[in-house]
């Protein structure tokens, strides 16, 4: 896959007229109060007449403007690139593997297994992040969520709690659905398969923990015998698929001819 267009929190076209009364109002030198503009979002405007959103960082009382890259789509490219560095380094691996017992040398096996490890972690979790947060941007900050406890006691959530307090599978399964009329479990049960997969194992990275009744000399086996052989390459394709799915064409490779690792 190639790598993706940029996209920001928010780009829109200004009209001809519109700049025409920008370009007006700068002319005039009409200005605002400092607490005024101190409350509004800045943003930037291209030569091509493009209003793009940006964030302010302030260092020494300078302000320094910065265009707000979309969460999603940032990500997902991350993610994107890692799957190339971990073909690499999962080539790189077994022929160190392949070696012959009077050729090999078990530091650099383990060298050679610890970049591999470390590149499949970030492609996993970029990806899971991509997923998590196509999913809070879905969810608008009025919305109501009702649920029931095992007591038949019913709680409201309400926009950010839901997002911060029930789990992604529900938010999937259940709160997306109530909000877009439309659920991807339900239209790609396969593909939504490999969604699981990526929770699961992105759970079992971020919350590591040793195995039960596992060798004591043996506690994370069954997290590493995962990274040998997960589906990566094809989970890149259903999570692009999935955000899509939601957000049509939010996620679009760029046709500008650069290869990025």
């Amino acid at each position: 896959m190639k790598h993706l267009v940029r996209k920001y929190v928010s780009k829109v076209q200004l009209t001809q007229e519109v700049l025409s009364y920008i370009n007006s109002a700068e002319k005039k030198g009409n200005s605002l109060h400092g607490s005024v503009i101190d409350s509004m979002v800045p943003n930037f405007i291209t030569n091509e007449g493009e209003l793009i959103q940006s964030f302010v960082y302030t260092l020494k009382n300078t302000k320094y403007f910065i265009p707000e890259p979309n969460p999603i789509v940032l990500y997902f490219d991350t993610g994107r690139a890692y799957l190339n560095v971990l073909k690499r380094n999962k080539l790189i691996l077994m022929n160190q593997l392949n070696l012959n017992d009077k050729e090999q040398n078990v530091f650099q096996l383990g060298d050679k297994f610890y970049y591999y490890f470390a590149s499949c972690v970030r492609f996993v979790v970029f990806q899971f992040l991509a997923l998590e947060a196509m999913l809070n941007k879905l969810i608008p900050f009025d919305f109501e969520y009702r649920k029931e406890d095992g007591n038949k006691r019913s709680f409201i959530y309400i926009g950010l709690q839901i997002q911060r307090n029930i789990e992604f599978k529900e938010k999937l399964q259940k709160v997306i659905p109530l909000i877009t009329k439309k659920s991807f479990p339900n239209s790609f049960p396969k593909k939504y398969h490999l969604i699981e997969s990526l929770k699961d194992f992105r759970d079992e990275i971020v919350h590591t923990k040793s195995q039960k009744n596992a060798p004591a000399s043996n506690y994370y086996s069954e997290m590493y015998l995962k990274a040998m052989d997960f589906k990566y390459e094809e989970t890149l394709y259903v999570v692009r698929d999935f955000i899509n799915f939601y957000d049509e064409s939010l996620l679009e490779e760029c046709d500008c001819g650069l290869e990025e690792d």
